[in-house]
């Protein structure tokens, strides 16, 4: 049966079989099968669940055995907040202006003319507004409400958004001297320890990207999907309390990536990441998957 479904699991049907999932909150599949053909399909490789050793085999894994209730409130942007905020000691949360259960209670008349619509409980729903007169309210309300009503956990099992209360959250548009998004800052973290920043340079267009080591080295990684870019940047003023930060947050967790924007001499946090790329995006060379991999502890995980 296996063998049957990994031959014709092809990415129609794989794209069906998400959209019923998160729509109707159903799964086709029990959770260890559908994993093992996701992974097969976009990986083109066998996923090992008893031995798991890459990077994304773990990340798999830990969607499976590592299902902290903690996880939910870290995801959802707009409880990370006060989570942060009592685990860290300051603010360092984006302003929020608003949080709606539906697009039709949002007084759209009060709003500053700049700011970012985005819901809570998924990663893929950011609208940006950078002059209220040219926003396209009905696409918005249309995209908003149409993530609201998915539920983000049965695209490819990631736990922490299972849970989550579908809420549309506003936030002031955050930019840098030119007027654009700031650059993102994501730190890779390993049961509290940061090991790799990943920028992320216009995010919302281009969307290339730098890998660096703690030191502000240039690290020879690439990812599956992702423009590699060989521009030199600046090494920011607050990157040891980026650091610092990063590794709070992630105190005993096996993995966790941390999300931080810098404007001027503050520095935001922006949302915690327990699954990048769904752990469906390889690094390259091959070597690194294997690194990050070894870098995973799950043997303290039941």
């Amino acid at each position: 049966m296996k063998s049957f479904l990994r031959r014709h699991f092809n990415s129609p049907i794989l794209r069906f079989i998400q959209f019923i999932g998160e729509r109707y909150k159903i799964k086709v599949f029990p959770d260890k099968l559908f994993l093992t053909l996701l992974y097969k399909h976009k990986i083109g490789k066998s996923l090992d669940l008893r031995n798991p050793l890459t990077f994304n085999e773990k990340i798999q894994w830990l969607k499976l055995f590592d299902q902290n209730n903690k996880y939910t409130i870290m995801a959802d942007k707009y409880a990370v907040k006060e989570y942060a905020l009592q685990v860290l000691g300051e603010n360092l949360s984006v302003p929020t202006i608003g949080v709606y259960k539906r697009f039709d209670d949002i007084n759209l008349e009060i709003l500053p003319n700049s700011f970012v619509l985005k819901c809570t409980h998924d990663w893929n729903s950011v609208i940006i507004c950078k002059n209220k007169e040219l926003l396209d309210v009905p696409t918005a309300k249309k995209n908003l409400c149409n993530a609201l009503n998915k539920n983000h956990y049965y695209r490819s099992l990631e736990w922490s958004y299972k849970h989550i209360l579908p809420q549309i959250i506003i936030e002031p548009f955050l930019s840098d001297e030119k007027g654009n998004p700031p650059i993102d800052y994501r730190v890779y973290c390993f049961s509290g320890e940061p090991f790799m920043i990943h920028l992320t340079l216009d995010k919302f267009n281009n969307r290339k990207v730098v890998f660096l080591n703690k030191e502000w080295e240039h690290l020879p990684i690439e990812r599956e999907g992702l423009t590699k870019s060989d521009i030199i940047i600046e090494k920011p003023k607050l990157l040891d309390k980026m650091l610092a930060t990063a590794s709070k947050l992630s105190k005993d967790i096996p993995f966790l990536r941390v999300d931080f924007y810098i404007v001027g001499e503050r520095l935001y946090l922006g949302e915690c990441t327990f699954y990048p790329g769904e752990g469906l995006r390889e690094f390259y060379p091959y070597e690194w998957n294997l690194k990050l991999g070894s870098m995973i502890n799950i043997s303290k995980i039941k």
